[in-house]
């Protein structure tokens, strides 16, 4: 199986299960108090490195998916 095919399916696996997640921390703002501000800035600036990168490689489909992943953790 090609490599671009397998991160789309994951960049697209990646993005299905954030969208609840999303919801819920949206909704549960709160309750985010105990977590790590520079291990949330940290994940997301290495998931913005990752969407440039596919962005760079032209996986279209992959930085779109990695949108959803890295606006939760904006």
């Amino acid at each position: 199986m090609n490599a671009d095919i397998l991160m789309n399916i994951g960049t697209w696996l990646l993005c299905i299960a954030s969208i609840p997640n999303f919801i819920s921390i949206w909704k549960n703002r709160h309750n985010l108090k105990g977590y790590s501000t520079l291990g949330c800035l940290v994940f997301f600036f290495g998931l913005l490195f990752i969407a440039i990168s596919f962005f760079e490689f032209g996986m279209f489909s992959s930085f779109a998916a990695q949108l959803i992943p890295l606006l939760m953790w904006g």
